[in-house]
């Protein structure tokens, strides 16, 4: 009889006690293998918690705000077919020699229509839609890319399969600032916004605050 398999946060190295920002599936939702789950974020980046294979999802026990850490359970999943990869492991090695030529035809086409993040002097606001909705990412990966003004479609993915990692989209940033300002970036001037008229606060995320003056400097 097939059993569900248990969700687990991946190793994130030195951090602990990582907040939950996001929940991108439901219980029932049917995900594909390294489909994203749930994002959290880190003092550095948000990362996607991925599914570890295809199937549906049974159970999901964290929600956003939750604090969680390295190998916790988030959740159960039943596998595609109700057939774990574990209990199919003795026929994996006959399949695998296809893989690498599947994920070879797959990287080729998103990454023709994609140039190489090289070396344009300044990061344009992320205008072409078309090209921002075609591209291999995860949707956290998107909402970071609109928050730093970046064109996904500009950006080389190094996943799998051609797939855009948070970690692309701030070497992008990073090359273009790098071009942009080689003496650095220069210091903000403080403004008192008050004087304009009422001001309202609103909260930022880690990564806000961290990008938004950087990217107001350049």
């Amino acid at each position: 009889m097939a059993k569900p398999i248990d969700i687990l946060v991946p190793e994130l190295g030195d951090f602990a006690d990582v907040e939950v920002i996001e929940v991108l599936v439901a219980a029932g939702d049917t995900v594909a293998a390294e489909d994203g789950l749930i994002t959290l974020e880190t003092d550095k980046a948000a990362m996607d918690v991925p599914a570890p294979e295809s199937g549906v999802i049974e159970k999901l026990s964290v929600s956003v705000g939750a604090i969680v850490n390295s190998g916790d359970v988030i959740g159960t999943l039943m596998p595609e077919d109700g057939v774990s990869r574990d209990a199919v492991e003795p026929a994996a090695p006959a399949r695998e020699p296809a893989a690498p030529a599947a994920v070879s035809e797959t990287e080729t086409a998103p990454r023709s229509d994609r140039p190489a993040a090289a070396a344009p002097p300044s990061m344009p606001p992320s205008s072409n839609e078309a090209g921002f909705a075609r591209a291999h990412a995860s949707p956290s990966v998107r909402k970071l890319a609109r928050e730093l003004g970046v064109d996904l479609a500009r950006v080389a993915g190094r996943g799998a399969k051609g797939r855009i990692l948070h970690d692309d989209v701030k070497a992008f940033v990073k090359s273009l600032l790098s071009g942009a300002a080689p003496g650095g970036l220069p210091p903000l001037p403080l403004v008192d916004f008050a004087q304009f008229g009422d001001i309202e606060r609103e909260p930022l995320t880690r990564i806000q605050k961290i990008s938004g003056p950087r990217l107001q400097a350049s």
